[in-house]
């Protein structure tokens, strides 16, 4: 029987046999490519490493319907109790049949940066999460996704990668491996004291041995160990831009995003520990290091705030956050004071982005109407120098108030301290990158201005401590608008309320998955973002909001910005001669009313 001879039945099968067909193989393109739909729901989640271990993690889906892979609990690291406490970290290989089904404890922590009550999480917390497109298994046509690896903020104190991760759901569908890990925090993290041979920065060095992790174990999971972008926000930032700097970070990562965070940042290092630490053992009653070593890690937390901050720039920061290291131990990682490594040639010359909010903690500064600085820096054994920085700084207050008081004098000193703790030491490091002749990789530079209903800082978190007058997104906000939002869940109930946020956060997405895969975030958009080191005449950065634009830097007007630049070169560099003929210039002024402050350091005897 030839085939036009069928009989009619025959036809009716074989065309519902074929929308079958087609149908099958439209939901193939929707929740992945046919190999992966091919594999069984029981094999999708199970990875195969090269000594023979495996692990199982489990089947979960997007948002919008895409399956992928989610891992928990994944010891990267052995668990650091016992004769590990305080101890460098020790990698750890997977072991066995291992399941990946359920997050790992968050590190010991305070459950507060301010008035603290108690203390959450454990001291065994080296775990690591990974997040996976789903990938073929055992046929020879595996693809291999560029990897995310985020490190999370919280003042190397307090929180974990969950605080502001609601899920990955667009970056996953966008084809980016996510991998996000503990690392121990405040004194099990950061403390060091050479009175008991406690060497410190165990939490950069757990960042350590987890990128070391992924190089050795991402493969199995469909990650590719050659495309490795390090991304961190806040605090996470301030370790991204050390590990630039570092030698041991050297070929770990291939691209750098920095949210909101640099290793210039007051809370990025701490010059002086050793006089804190002694204080803060006093307090709890601990003279000896076997002490240290045996008692309940939840002894170790003091709950007195005054034992466990000091405050620079009218901000209270942990005493214990990275530190200079022994240089004559080989394990070693910071060898030498931020001010003085960020003008080395840093290791990895990599593609990097970096960026801060519009606001970030300006509204919630403003009540401020005073500034004080802790002796956290190298020139404070000069004995004036405290009263003559501290007499610019009120003398340019008044200024600023009586010239500009709905402008620069607006809330001076909240823009100050926020300035000092956060805008300056970012755009510092930016300028010394742009300037250096060696680092030729792309800088990309943002400012993220959309305030929407996305920002959980703004809107939850610090909302009943904001000054409403400021209409710009806050420190963190940024997060919500790549990360699945806190709020998620209400905006895909009502998407039109939520039409701009959706927006803003799809061209978000796409820019760092493009950025994550090439090196390049606008590689195929319409507006384009120049590098920021791409134009020797003029920098240039990309402004977020409901209506993204291109924009010049140009921080010469800044009052604030040049007066703190004079005292931050006679606080860290002993170079004071600047701030001096500043005050010298605010002095003589005679007639207040015709300054103009965004020509104030035009004056090249100034510079």
């Amino acid at each position: 029987m030839g085939i036009i001879d069928r009989p009619f039945t025959f036809w009716v099968v074989f065309v519902v046999n074929m929308l079958v067909i087609v149908l099958f193989s439209g939901a193939v393109l929707y929740f992945g490519n046919e190999a992966r739909a091919q594999i069984p729901d029981s094999e999708k989640c199970r990875v195969q490493f090269v000594n023979g271990s495996t692990g199982v993690g489990v089947n979960r889906r997007t948002f919008n319907g895409v399956l992928y892979c989610e891992y928990l609990g994944i010891r990267y690291a052995e668990p650091p109790v016992g004769k590990l406490r305080l101890k460098n970290p020790i990698l750890r290989e997977p072991n066995g049949t291992e399941k990946y089904q359920q997050l790992g404890s968050v590190c010991a922590q305070l459950n507060s940066l301010g008035s603290a009550s108690e203390v959450l999480g454990d001291e065994d917390c080296l775990f690591m999460n990974v997040y996976s497109p789903l990938v073929p298994h055992g046929d020879g046509k595996d693809q291999r996704y560029p990897v995310l690896v985020y490190i999370h903020g919280g003042s190397y104190a307090i929180w974990s990668p969950q605080t502001d991760m609601y899920g990955v759901d667009l970056l996953v569908e966008s084809g980016v491996l996510i991998v996000s890990f503990n690392y121990r925090l405040f004194i099990s993290g950061f403390m060091h004291y050479t009175t008991f041979n406690v060497t410190g920065n165990f939490g950069l060095k757990d960042q350590l041995i987890a990128l070391q992790w992924v190089q050795q174990f991402i493969e199995p999971f469909g990650g590719d160990p050659s495309n490795v972008t390090l991304m961190g926000q806040s605090v996470g930032a301030h370790s991204v831009t050390y590990h630039l700097y570092l030698e041991q970070f050297q070929g770990l990562f291939h691209r750098a995003i920095a949210m909101s965070g640099s290793l210039l940042s007051p809370s990025a290092m701490i010059y002086y520990q050793d006089e804190f630490v002694h204080e803060y053992l006093e307090s709890l009653n601990i003279t000896t290091y076997e002490q240290l070593m045996k008692l309940p890690f939840r002894d170790l937390f003091q709950l007195q705030t005054s034992k466990r901050r000091f405050i620079f720039a009218t901000v209270g920061l942990p005493i214990f956050i990275p530190t200079i290291e022994n240089p004559n131990d080989p394990d070693a990682l910071v060898t030498q004071p931020v001010h003085e490594l960020f003008k080395t040639e840093p290791a990895s010359q990599v593609p990097l982005m970096i960026g801060m909010t519009a606001g970030e903690f300006i509204p919630l500064f403003s009540p401020i109407h005073h500034f004080f600085a802790h002796n956290n820096f190298p020139n404070h054994n000069n004995e004036t120098l405290n009263k003559r920085y501290q007499d610019l700084i009120r003398k340019a207050a008044a200024l600023v108030e009586k010239v500009e008081p709905a402008g620069v004098g607006k809330h001076f000193y909240g823009k100050l301290a926020d300035l000092s703790n956060m805008y300056y030491p970012v755009k510092r490091l930016l300028q010394e990158l742009r300037n250096s002749y060696t680092y030729l990789a792309p800088i990309y530079y943002y400012r993220f201005e959309y305030d929407g209903k996305f920002g959980k800082y703004k809107n939850e978190y610090y909302a009943n401590d904001l000054d409403p007058s400021y209409q710009v997104a806050i420190h963190g906000d940024d997060l919500g608008y790549l990360f699945t939002s806190y709020n998620a869940k209400a905006a895909l109930k009502n998407k039109r309320a939520f039409q701009t946020e959706w927006e803003v956060t799809e061209r978000n997405v796409r820019r760092f998955s493009n950025f994550i895969k090439y090196g390049d975030p606008t590689i195929d958009m319409e507006l384009k973002w120049p590098p920021f080191n791409g134009n020797e005449t003029e920098s240039q950065f990309l402004n977020i909001n409901s209506r993204d634009e291109i924009r010049t830097d140009d921080d010469g007007p800044n009052f604030i910005y040049q007066m703190w630049h004079r005292i931050y070169e006679c606080l860290y560099f002993f170079e004071c001669d600047s701030m001096d003929r500043l005050i010298a210039k605010i002095d003589g002024l005679k007639i207040v009313e015709k300054v103009h402050l965004d020509e104030f350091f035009d004056d090249e005897n100034l510079a």
